[in-house]
């Protein structure tokens, strides 16, 4: 069996440069900060509470259930946030 060189190796293994999932790029060493933009986006992403439904089974009706309300409540978050700003430009016009 001929030994093969490693550029041979390299050049016949097909590499993916994607990447999946999450990645951010450490610039200058700063880990820390990477850390705390990579938090934020799974905050944001709402990855941990998915995960930690997706542990355990969930039955039909009560995953629908808890998804009606989810829905709901952001329906009702934003009819909220729009009457705020409603009353918030009234209120800087004088009224």
């Amino acid at each position: 069996m001929p030994v093969k060189s490693l550029q041979s190796i390299v050049e016949s293994t097909i590499f993916s440069y994607t990447t999946s999932g999450r990645s951010f790029e450490v610039k200058g060493g700063n880990v820390a900060d990477i850390l705390n933009k990579l938090q934020y986006t799974l905050q944001r992403n709402r990855v941990v509470p998915e995960l930690r439904l997706a542990a355990r089974h969930e039955k039909k009706g009560y995953k629908r259930r808890r998804l009606s309300s989810e829905r709901w409540r952001k329906r009702f978050a934003h009819e909220v946030r729009k009457k705020v700003q409603l009353v918030n430009k009234i209120r800087a016009r004088g009224a």
